[in-house]
């Protein structure tokens, strides 16, 4: 199948719905923007996102994706300025019918903020919130150990009791909730070096996590630089406290994450 190579520049609340989708389609446009507009290189979206979407939003994002060539032929390009300028200028109307055309994931290859602006950290908490698919409780499967867990809530409970039956009940148990409150009960020994190892296990099911789903490594990447915080007056060592006193460990530990993941790009 050929393809043909498109950009956008969008600002956060534009690119907070992609993250929504799955990072397969763009948001329906609102009454006052009857056009959307994707781009043909990389410059010119990076000059738009730079001058505009940073002033008008606060941070800007250029944005990459695949469209079948045999639909976005459809489009005539259209020159605005100079010969580095051109657009497919698509029909609000139109755009599910794009959208179901996308190949493969829309991709974030470039952010821009202000350099003089102090960026606001990212909470996140429950999974049906803003950045809700960092939780623990955040129902994305990965495999690991040669096994698949439903999410990393189940892994991490269930390694407190490695090697025993007791693990695999956790890890076959119905939700992350109730993951949890098998993983607290003291009904059960935990293992002797629970307290050494358990940042390491969170560390790797983190990375199972994020890796073995493109998207939420994409949302992660988006995040650029901004301190992430999991935000609860629940937690202590792995939130903030909920004042800010807590040692926000899950948070330390998703940035650690994406200066990986970015590294390997």
């Amino acid at each position: 199948m050929e393809t043909t190579i498109l950009y956008r520049p969008v600002g956060p609340k534009e690119l907070a719905l992609i993250a929504a989708s799955g990072f397969r389609e763009f948001p329906p446009r609102l009454p006052e923007q009857p056009i959307f507009y994707p781009v043909l290189n990389e410059e010119y979206a990076a000059d738009i996102s730079r001058k505009w979407n940073v002033r008008d939003y606060g941070a800007g994002y250029v944005t990459r994706f695949r469209v079948r060539k045999e639909f976005a032929a459809k489009y005539p390009v259209q020159i605005v300025g100079d010969s580095t300028c051109k657009e497919l200028w698509v029909p609000a109307e139109e755009l599910p019918a794009f959208n179901e055309n996308i190949v493969g994931l829309i991709e974030v290859i470039k952010e821009f903020k202000p350099e003089t602006q102090i960026m606001k950290p990212i909470l996140f908490y429950r999974k049906g919130e803003p950045y809700g698919e960092f939780s623990n409780f955040a129902p994305f499967p990965f495999q690991l150990s040669g096994r698949s867990w439903p999410t990393t809530e189940h892994y991490f409970q269930a390694q407190k009791f490695a090697g025993t039956e007791y693990e695999e009940t956790i890890r076959e148990t119905k939700s992350p909730m109730i993951a949890a409150r098998l993983g607290r009960s003291r009904a059960h020994p935990l293992r002797p070096d629970w307290e050494i190892v358990k940042d390491d296990i969170m560390r790797e099911a983190l990375h199972a996590k994020f890796s073995q789903h493109p998207n939420l490594k994409s949302l992660l990447l988006a995040t650029g630089d901004t301190e992430l915080v999991e935000h609860t007056k629940n937690d202590a060592y792995w939130a903030d406290g909920g004042d800010g006193t807590g040692k926000n460990r899950l948070g330390q530990l998703l940035m650690e994450l994406r200066t990986k993941l970015r590294n390997e790009q």
